[in-house]
């Protein structure tokens, strides 16, 4: 079957649920939509208001308060922010990804895993008093039983038996980690003991495939491997089982998609001003189905090497985007001093919503990951004005 590229364009927005905002609970919307990365800054309140109807800073403060959306170790390692139902998915790719990598780097500083299992069992009893901070574990702990890895531990980035002890647990599913204040907005996490017991899933592969072909739309199996970490056996065999159609797609190529996916009714797509990373470029190896003509040829940040490459290649697009039925018509920025944003728009004079000045205002900044500051900040607007 051969898709145009407005037809999939159109459901590459539906699958990300930018077509019209749902009025479901909100772990229900990154369900659907597709985990959500968490980098210390404002984009994942960003994307949630771009498909959501109810997502505002203490909304999605009260989703973590009762831990139906937690932020977890997933693909690649990184954090997401995760429906409490996908937990063991998510941990349990992001075990199996890191498992080789954590026992080397503990065996180069003579750490044995009967010593880790020590250090963790004594912070499950200190944790049965309630959540701690890992500084307020390590001060909890039995005097000598954490102890400090010194040179050796900097070079793979351990300072202390603590800390790897507790990864191991999270990813045993017997931990969670909390954030702090309840927000998302950086990377300070306490820990507390999980309320369900561990769930292992039985092909984590192939359930990992099923959701990101559903979140993704018709999307290649090079963007599967690339987005999940896996290499190229593991990622054509979970594809295999997921029970996938090839289709055509204009500009793109062969394709997978689930085929009720084909069937769904496509509402009209409303204007969706989306964050740095978000998951519509981000399923994606690059933007470019998403670009017309020379748009693709627009300067702009990417995140990683190299820092700045155009529109259409960015590997990683850490511009703030609008979009309108899956095709990216404008950048946008965020001016703290005037209190609106800086919009490169590539067709009309799309009106902001009212949901980003009032994050922005919530969490008294407009940080895109935890390293932003005021001058990259800048940057990243004067790029904007340059261009418009």
């Amino acid at each position: 079957m051969k898709l145009s590229l407005p037809h999939a364009r159109r459901l590459w927005a539906h699958a990300q649920g930018l077509l019209a905002p749902s009025d479901a609970p909100l772990h229900e919307v990154v369900a659907a939509t597709g985990w959500l990365r968490t980098l210390g800054g404002a984009e994942a309140y960003l994307a949630l208001a771009a498909r959501s109807s109810r997502a505002t800073v203490p909304e999605v403060a009260a989703a973590l308060r009762r831990r139906e959306l937690l932020p977890l170790p997933s693909v690649r390692g990184c954090i997401y922010l995760v429906p409490a139902a996908d937990a063991p998915l998510s941990l349990g790719i992001a075990r199996q990804l890191s498992e080789a990598r954590i026992a080397r780097d503990l065996a180069k500083v003579g750490v044995s895993p009967a010593e880790l299992q020590a250090v963790g069992e004594a912070a499950l009893v200190a944790l049965e008093g309630g959540p701690r901070s890992t500084r307020q574990l390590s001060q909890d702990l039995p005097r000598g039983l954490s102890r400090s890895l010194g040179e050796a531990g900097k070079k793979v980035g351990l300072s202390s038996t603590l800390p790897p002890a507790l990864r191991q647990l999270e990813l045993e599913q017997r931990i969670v980690r909390q954030a702090e204040g309840d927000r998302i907005d950086h990377e300070r996490y306490d820990w507390a003991l999980s309320p369900l017991p561990p769930s292992p899933v039985e092909d984590l592969h192939r359930e990992l495939a099923r959701r990101f072909f559903a979140w993704a739309g018709p999307a290649t199996p090079a963007a599967f491997g690339t987005w999940s970490g896996l290499n190229k056996g593991q990622a054509r065999a979970a594809i295999a089982g997921a029970g996938l159609r090839a289709v055509d797609v204009e500009g793109l190529g062969e394709a997978l998609i689930h085929p009720e996916a084909l069937d769904a009714a496509l509402p009209p797509g409303q204007v969706a001003w989306l964050p740095a990373l978000d998951n519509l470029a981000g399923l994606k190896e690059q933007p470019a189905p998403l670009v017309d003509g020379p748009d693709a040829e627009l300067e702009v940040g990417n995140f990683g090497r190299p820092p700045t490459t155009t529109l259409g290649q960015a590997s990683n697009l850490f511009e703030r985007s609008i979009s309108q039925e899956g095709r990216i018509v404008g950048l946008w920025g965020w001016d703290p001093q005037a209190g609106s944003p800086v919009v490169r728009s590539f067709a009309g004079s799309p009106t902001p919503p009212p949901a980003l000045a009032e994050i922005f205002g919530a969490l008294g900044h407009s940080k895109r990951f935890l390293l932003d500051t005021e001058s990259t900040l800048q940057v990243s607007l004067a790029r904007l004005r340059r261009t418009g």
